[in-house]
């Protein structure tokens, strides 16, 4: 068994696409995560304090949800942006293509922008990306993130004040901030 997490490379062999894991598909409710802890780092559905399994509340989410191998947010460390530590987890991505993908498949993609959240007192980056088979990803070059944190607004539970956010188009800045305050392992 592989792990999604140490043993897939953060970039493909041409370095032009970017490696996703997709741990919740878009259309489901179900709040899967990669289990940090477990050697093979399988992907779970997490659970509640109580041990009750987790789903999303406030209907199905629109986006496929993952993460970037071979990258984590040190939570030792300040980011410079925000002035809070990373939450100890690999770099979040929101896949924001038309098709469902499969929970633990991993995808060619290509990151257009990234969003920096504080949640829980810290700092969490979403890097906005969309797969290499998706028919406007070749013509999408650049995404104005704060379309994205609008959408995110809408969701209650993701619109608290605890969620604060500061955005970047992809540009040369962004791929350093969000590449740099997560340590690429």
């Amino acid at each position: 068994m592989i792990s999604p997490w140490h043993d897939i490379t953060l970039q493909d062999k041409t370095q032009t696409w970017y490696h996703f894991i997709c741990e919740i598909p878009k259309w489901t409710r179900q709040k899967m995560e990669m289990d940090v802890d477990d050697r093979n780092h399988r992907i779970k559905q997490d659970t509640l304090s109580d041990g009750s399994l987790r789903y999303y509340t406030h209907g199905d989410i629109f986006f496929n949800y993952g993460f970037m191998p071979q990258t984590w947010e040190n939570p030792k460390a300040s980011s410079k942006w925000s002035s809070y530590p990373g939450d100890g987890d690999p770099l979040d991505c929101i896949e924001i293509g038309l098709s469902a993908l499969n929970m633990g498949g991993a995808y060619r993609v290509k990151v257009l922008g990234c969003l920096g959240m504080i949640d829980e007192g810290c700092t969490d980056w979403k890097l906005i990306v969309i797969q290499e088979n998706e028919p406007l990803a070749s013509s999408i070059q650049d995404l104005i993130v704060d379309t994205i944190y609008g959408m995110f607004c809408c969701i209650p539970a993701l619109a608290s004040d605890s969620c604060r956010y500061c955005s970047q188009s992809c540009n040369a800045i962004s791929l350093f901030v969000a590449f740099n305050q997560a340590l690429v392992l």
